[in-house]
């Protein structure tokens, strides 16, 4: 194995306000963390929104634009004709929605071999008209029409002027990722597990299987993850901690011989995993109060506070977490 100069990787993703660095990371790995395994868990519209609420800017340094990433996840369509496709975007001088009308095309027979060819676009686009027209004849197997033939034309859709559609409904399609972002959940409870059980967890079996499922190696099933990822808040290994909509929660804790690690993002994103079957491999004495932690993350101010999970129930006035039974 070949050993690489290390650079600074950010165990939570600098994007939702992470805090907490690691050097173990080679910086070629780190690119191709951030963009595959990261990007998807920072890029989620779920924790878009959120990051617009709070103002964190991450890597681009600008704060994103929630609508925007909303609409541009999937397809618009009018309600009352669902063939016609629009744009909906915000206008930056309002912050209002903008509709604009898709170029569509349709066709009618009109008898024998003759097809009326209909286009349809948007009255802010009738620059184009000339171009279109040249372009539909073309695709028909027909002449370009002279300098004199085409203006008479253009003169006449102009002359036609413009229909508008008052207060129109459209039915925007959203694209819902479910499954990319995963990945940058376990990457953050696979790097907190190194960092909590020291430089032995990486020739940890069950690392070796983490690794290949956020490095697209293999996937949870075939790797035989254990473990689960809920969307919303109401996951039971992270209630105390219900009402801190807004930080991130992160901590260790032990389940019969194994260890796991448990995160909240916000108050969206829960994942559990089991980092080790091999519990007895860490926990020996004076080890075990460094080894179970706790961590919560202020990505506003971009600062974290670390503490052993004991300590941090103590400070609740809770007995103990329950974590479920994650066999399946």
């Amino acid at each position: 194995m070949k050993d690489r100069p290390p650079s600074d990787e950010h165990i939570f993703p600098l994007a939702i306000g992470g805090s907490l660095h690691t050097q173990r990371v080679c910086r070629e790995c780190n690119s191709i963390l951030g963009s595959t395994v990261d990007a998807p868990l920072s890029d989620h519209i779920f924790i878009v929104i959120r990051r617009a609420e709070l103002g964190l800017k991450g890597n681009s340094n600008t704060i994103p634009d929630a609508l925007k990433n909303l609409l541009g996840t999937g397809m618009s369509t009018l309600v009352s004709d669902p063939t016609q496709r629009v744009q909906l975007t915000t206008n930056p001088n309002t912050g209002k929605l903008d509709l604009k009308m898709i170029y569509h095309a349709t066709e009618t027979k009109l008898g024998g071999e003759v097809v009326q060819r209909q286009i349809t676009l948007d009255a802010r686009d009738v620059g184009q008209v000339g171009t279109i027209i040249q372009r539909e004849r073309k695709r028909a197997g027909h002449q370009p029409l002279s300098l004199e033939e085409l203006k008479a034309q253009v003169d006449l859709v102009v002359a036609a002027g413009s229909r508008t559609i008052e207060k129109p409904e459209v039915k925007h399609q959203i694209i819902l990722d479910r499954v990319e972002f995963r990945k940058g959940l376990l990457k953050i409870a696979y790097e907190l597990a190194f960092i909590w059980l020291g430089e032995t967890y990486l020739d940890d079996p069950m690392a070796a299987r983490l690794r290949d499922v956020i490095l697209s190696r293999s996937d949870e099933q075939t790797a035989k993850l254990r473990g689960g990822i809920t969307i919303g808040p109401d996951s039971p290994p992270v209630k105390f901690w219900f009402s801190e909509k807004d930080c991130h929660i992160a901590y260790s804790s032990k389940a019969e011989k194994e260890i796991a690690i448990c995160v909240k993002i916000f108050d969206i994103f829960t994942a559990v995993v089991i980092v080790t079957e091999q519990m007895e491999r860490y926990l020996q004495g004076e080890l075990e109060e460094r080894t179970i932690q706790f961590i919560r993350l202020d990505p506003v101010s971009e600062t974290f506070k670390q503490t052993s999970l004991a300590r941090e129930l103590d400070r609740l006035g809770k007995s103990g977490v329950n974590i479920p039974d994650l066999a399946s």
